[in-house]
């Protein structure tokens, strides 16, 4: 069965890196100004949840209920909060709907209530993450401390068990191209624990 979100939690300090590196701690508000992402990958475990590969100039940032990696100045902390301009958050929820689709509509009323600057969804797309039925959109915003238009690409995964996974990439709207296929490779190497 798939853990609650309160269960990953729980299990977030167990954490654990499958390459050498080092975590990163949000500090300044992000300049917004990177470096590429790297064409090394490194894999991290999950809280036995799920296992992903990013580049390997990105920093590992555990939350609460979420995870997200991002590149050294493209995240940091503003009004008390971790914010980032480049990167993807991945995390999971509960899907009360029992339907993918309804699960994510639900998802992005959730962050559009917190998010005033945040468009209408593209069209979803199906698509899969490893192996099971997903969807992806795309939402353009405008980033809270730089205030520069970005680009979010939204994917969900039903784990059944009511949870849902979601991945949320966010990038500048100018490098969202370079960025996405990114964002897709990171996807393709999720790996759900069973």
């Amino acid at each position: 069965r798939a853990p609650t979100t309160e269960e990953a939690m729980k299990n977030a300090g167990r954490r654990r890196r499958t390459d050498t590196g080092t975590s990163g701690r949000a500090g300044d508000a992000p300049t917004g100004r990177v470096e590429p992402p790297s064409s090394r990958y490194t894999a991290y475990d999950e809280g036995n949840i799920f296992r992903v590969s990013v580049p390997s100039n990105w920093r590992e940032l555990p939350d609460n209920d979420t995870v997200t990696f991002a590149p050294r100045d493209g995240y940091g902390t503003y009004k008390g909060q971790t914010v980032y301009t480049h990167g993807i958050q991945i995390g999971l929820t509960r899907n009360e709907a029992h339907d993918l689709q309804t699960a994510t509509d639900d998802l992005v009323n959730a962050f559009a209530q917190g998010n005033p600057d945040m468009g209408r969804p593209s069209r979803y797309e199906r698509v899969t993450v490893d192996g099971r039925r997903s969807l992806r959109t795309t939402i353009s915003n405008r980033n809270e401390v730089t205030r520069d238009p970005e680009t979010i690409q939204l994917v969900t995964t039903d784990l059944g068990n009511s949870q849902l996974l979601y991945s949320v990439g966010v990038a500048p709207s100018t490098a969202f191209g370079s960025y996405r296929g990114v964002f897709d490779r990171i996807l393709r190497s999720i790996r759900i624990a069973d």
